[in-house]
């Protein structure tokens, strides 16, 4: 089994199962797709503004992020493969009448993320945003080890930076909160899946939920506390440092995209197997970008 991500103090389809030949792929920003058997990607406008941090301001400029995390299905209609851990099978089945392919996906690599949205991008006619060079792959298809270079002037589809997802997590909110929504744990419930075993994520060693069953935040993404934690794009090592702030820059600048390089790529937003402390807006925790575990996943961001 898969191992389930501890805690390193860092600071649509319309059916069930995924076909040999599957439908392209539609893209709406805060739409539906109606279309009879089409995959949806549904994508929340985040307007430009900024995140106040320890007496500094990031500006971000605007973007189109992932209502939800990618799904099984929809990687399964892009990639051809599902990596999931929560595929199915002896206590790995969805819960209840969740739907399987709805899930999101997990057990990915960073660099599997990287592929993932150059081959959406290529799908949607967009232009692909990363190049990959020196690939080792495994056997089982996904990446273990590459050399990856972003073309940040692309259209095509990317995973977040660590300070797009902070604040396109926190909605416009006090930037004190512990939550996008306030700072008592009561109603992290109502947003998110987390804390296996004593929380309300399923089992009691926890799964995947279906996304976008819980309430979402006030820009309407959800899941963005729990359910699986988030590959972003940047490098955890700031300076040497590996605790918060991490890789936001102890300045004021625009659209801050972390360090150079690095040994941890960031993850964040907690996840089922997680305490609610570990779902803050603002906790952060790393793994080696060709690491694959069983509560991580992600969602992308295009301009």
């Amino acid at each position: 089994m898969a191992a389930i991500i501890g805690v390193l103090m860092l600071g649509c389809d319309t059916g069930s199962s995924p076909t040999r030949r599957p439908a392209r792929v539609h893209t709406f920003v805060n739409g539906i797709c109606t279309e009879p058997g089409c995959y949806m990607i549904e994508a929340v406008q985040i307007p430009a503004g900024t995140l106040a941090r320890d007496g500094h301001t990031l500006t971000l400029s605007a973007f189109r992020m992932f209502r939800f995390a990618v799904t099984q299905e929809l990687f399964y209609v892009v990639m051809e493969r599902n990596p999931s851990w929560f595929h199915g099978g002896e206590d790995r089945e969805p819960y209840g009448t969740e739907v399987q392919g709805r899930r999101p996906v997990e057990t990915v690599t960073w660099f599997d993320a990287v592929e993932f949205a150059n081959k959406l991008s290529v799908r949607e006619g967009l232009t692909p945003v990363y190049t990959l060079s020196e690939i080792t792959r495994h056997e089982a298809g996904h990446i273990t080890a590459a050399t990856v270079a972003a073309n940040w002037n692309a259209n095509g589809w990317r995973l977040p930076t660590e300070a797009e997802w902070e604040y396109a997590n926190r909605a416009g909110s006090n930037p004190e909160w512990y939550w996008h929504f306030g700072d008592d744990p009561e109603y992290l419930a109502y947003y998110a899946w987390f804390n296996a075993g004593a929380g309300n994520s399923g089992h009691s060693y926890g799964m995947t939920r279906q996304v976008g069953q819980k309430q979402p935040n006030a820009w309407g993404l959800y899941d963005t506390h729990g359910n699986v934690w988030e590959w972003v794009w940047d490098w955890a090592d700031w300076g040497g440092e590996v605790s918060w702030p991490g890789s936001f820059p102890a300045a004021s600048v625009t659209n801050p995209r972390g360090p150079v390089a690095g040994s941890l790529r960031v993850i964040r937003g907690g996840s089922f197997g997680n305490t609610a402390v570990n779902t803050h807006s603002a906790f952060r925790s790393g793994l080696t970008p060709g690491g694959r575990v069983s509560n991580l996943g992600f969602r992308l961001v295009r301009p």
